[in-house]
């Protein structure tokens, strides 16, 4: 192994994923010299090979973008990647994220040509709150200076072995200095990365520093713009929020005519009682931008994004416009925010639902095929999966920011989890996850649901591997259990949600045949019949899936598709029961069809006679032995004569799964629909 090991952005996956690529657990190590806990990306993984039907995107940023305070399944970028997925079922969505805790436009410009070169569609950058105290920033710990030459030269000279080399000798000089074992006895102490990183805390609004932060922010991202552009990459770049309302100013200082930043917050917080919010938004937006602790974003960097897009022609999300929407009177506060400026879980939705909707109405990707609808993004919250073990490590995660500066005097140690002591297992377990480097949140997550198991409450089981599936999509046993709970519990729906994640992350071998069960069970047997046909070309030999294929060929009259199947049998000398099964399943259905078409018959002459009622209960007894289009039709159109839309719009829905191109039908349900909104 070569001096400091592989930094690369991108390392291949082990073992059974080989096929993908993932994010580097090191690659921090390029950024931060000085410190001891070295942030780092999350892992996500894309497949070595670019698929040909594929729509490749990149994530860069700081904490916010990682998702900090929560784990992978709650970052912005994994809920977007589910929700542009559904709206392209046909493309193979790939978002992968790259962004760290306390890094600034330096290392964005850094990690942008390796990610240029896995061939991305579009690059989504999130950034602009680190541009004083992230690593190599003007104001951070880590700074070398605010020459933007002697940074970007740095950052190629750290991919040379020899120079890391030399840069450890030097730190190990400089760390046996009395003024370096300072340092070393607070970077071994209970302070948080948020305090380690700081190195110039008073940066006043319009000062000389405060500009070289600006001006470092509107370069860097200049030539990551124009790189990607050469390269025919879409850039699409966001505002930035943060919390206004419920955060004040770090360090307020005098702006020499007697402004401060505690003035002005003060003045919004009066503003606001009296129920002015508009000018109480203004005084907190002035509030924020005068905070010397340069730890949110001025609004002079979102006015540079705006200025980038205008010159360079891209789309910016309106991030601000999405949280103030949501924000009681617009004013952006703790509702939506955990601390001064990362979301909570309604945050990041938030986050994700706003990307999703400029991917949207830019067709980004291109026009969706028609009839694909997007479900919206409460209903894609209520369904994610979030455990309360999520919830622990994040509340835990800002207790111990909050425990330390600035947030506390910066001489007072951390005592986050002094007195902390829970009693329930998943707080014990979360707080594990946080104090315990040994333990990650996965692992911890595994080991709830098999808590929950042992308590014979197999729901709260389930929605654990759920958030393990989105945490990790790529994982295959996360599936297997998760499903095969949902089974037990006949929670066939969910079950079916599942697995059509699993198709989309390469577990169709697997998922397709479960797949085509909960179908079966959830009544779609047209829908089932592609899964099924999946599922055999992956195991020739499955007989339960030749079985239930064949039989749902007979039930949707699909006579050739029955024939070719029986033929294929024979001709790979499949077994006498198998073909006697078949055929018997052949004969029940000719015995169904007999008793249908009498039942569908005599209904037709009393529908004829307008003897509704009687016509609407021989047509349900015929549904009960086996549905049809016809009778769905009958019962739809009996319905609309007795003015019952919502059962009629429910009938012809049913009655197009088996004839999908009635125009009748289409056009019936269409107007119901059309009437219910």
């Amino acid at each position: 192994m070569q001096y400091g090991g592989n930094l690369d952005l991108f390392i291949p996956v082990p073992d059974e994923h080989s096929e993908y690529l993932m994010n580097n657990p090191n690659v921090g190590q390029r950024y931060f010299h000085k410190q001891t806990n070295i942030p780092n990306p999350t892992k996500d993984l894309f497949l070595k090979n670019k698929p040909e039907n594929s729509y490749r995107i990149f994530v860069l940023g700081g904490s916010t973008a990682a998702g900090y305070p929560y784990g992978n399944n709650i970052k912005f970028s994994r809920i977007l990647g589910f929700r542009l997925q559904e709206l392209y079922p046909k493309r193979a969505i790939e978002v992968v994220n790259v962004a760290m805790s306390a890094v600034g436009s330096y290392t964005l410009l850094d990690l942008v040509n390796e990610v240029l070169d896995q061939e991305p569609d579009a690059i989504l950058i999130y950034a602009g709150h680190n541009e004083y105290y992230g690593a190599l920033s003007v104001a951070s710990m880590e700074s070398l200076g605010r020459n933007p030459f002697i940074v970007r030269s740095y950052l190629k000279l750290i991919r040379l072995k020899s120079f890391l080399l030399l840069r450890e000798l030097v730190g190990w000089v400089k760390g046996n200095s009395k003024s370096s074992q300072m340092n070393n006895e607070l970077e071994n102490s209970t302070g948080t990365l948020m305090e380690r990183i700081v190195g110039e805390q008073q940066i006043p609004f319009n000062s000389t520093l405060y500009e070289a932060g600006k001006s470092q922010f509107e370069s860097n991202l200049s030539i990551i713009i124009e790189r990607s552009q050469r390269q025919g990459v879409e850039v699409v770049l966001s505002e930035l929020v943060s919390n206004i309302r419920d955060q004040a100013p770090f360090i307020s200082v005098d702006d020499g005519d007697g402004n401060t930043a505690l003035n002005s917050f003060n003045q919004a917080r009066l503003l606001e009682k009296n129920g002015a919010y508009i000018d109480a938004r203004i005084n907190y937006l002035v509030a924020k931008d005068t905070d010397a602790l340069r730890f949110r974003a001025a609004e002079d960097m979102n006015s540079i994004i705006h200025s980038l897009a205008r010159n360079y022609q891209l789309h910016v999300v309106p991030m601000q416009q999405a949280f103030k929407a949501v924000a009681t009177h617009g004013l952006i506060g703790d509702e939506l925010m955990v601390d001064h400026l990362h979301p909570n879980i309604d945050g990041y939705f938030i986050m994700a639902d706003a990307f999703f909707n400029t991917f949207q109405q830019k067709t980004i990707i291109g026009v969706p095929a028609p009839g694909v609808q997007a479900t919206n993004a409460e209903t894609w919250k209520q369904k994610w999966g979030i455990s309360p073990l999520d919830s622990g490590v994040a509340e835990l995660n800002i207790r111990y920011l909050k425990g330390g500066w600035p947030f506390k005097e910066k001489w007072e140690p951390n005592l986050s989890f002094e007195n902390y002591k829970p009693k329930e297992i998943e707080k014990k377990l979360a707080l594990e996850v946080v104090t315990n480097s040994a333990l990650g949140l996965e692992s911890a997550h595994i080991q709830l649901a098999n808590e929950y198991k042992k308590k014979g409450d197999l729901g709260k089981a389930a929605e654990t591997y759920l958030s393990l599936i989105h945490a990790i999509p790529f994982e295959l046993s996360f599936y297997q259990e998760a499903v095969d709970l949902l089974f037990q519990l006949k929670r066939y729906a969910e079950a079916k949600y599942i697995l059509e994640i699993g198709v989309n992350h390469g577990h169709g071998k697997w998922a397709h045949k479960m797949l085509s069960q909960s179908k079966l069970m959830l009544g779609d047997i047209a829908g089932a019949i592609p899964d099924l046909e999946m599922a055999l070309q992956n195991n020739p030999d499955d007989e339960s899936v030749i079985s239930n294929l064949h039989q749902a060929y007979l039930y949707m009259e699909k006579s050739d598709e029955v024939s070719e199947l029986v033929n294929l049998l024979e001709d790979r000398n499949a077994s006498l029961d198998l073909l006697m099964k078949l055929n018997d399943q052949r004969n029940i259905t000719r015995s169904k069809n007999t008793a249908v078409k009498d039942l569908l018959d005599r209904a037709q002459a009393l529908l004829k006679q307008t003897e509704y009622q009687e016509a609407e209960k021989l047509l349900l007894s015929s549904i009960q032995i086996k549905p049809s289009a016809t009778a769905y039709q009958w019962l739809g159109q009996i319905a609309v004569i007795h003015h019952q839309s919502a059962k009629a719009r429910e009938y012809f829905e049913k009655g197009l799964k088996f004839q999908p191109l009635d125009e009748y039908m289409l056009k019936e349900f269409g107007r119901l629909n059309d009437l219910q909104d």
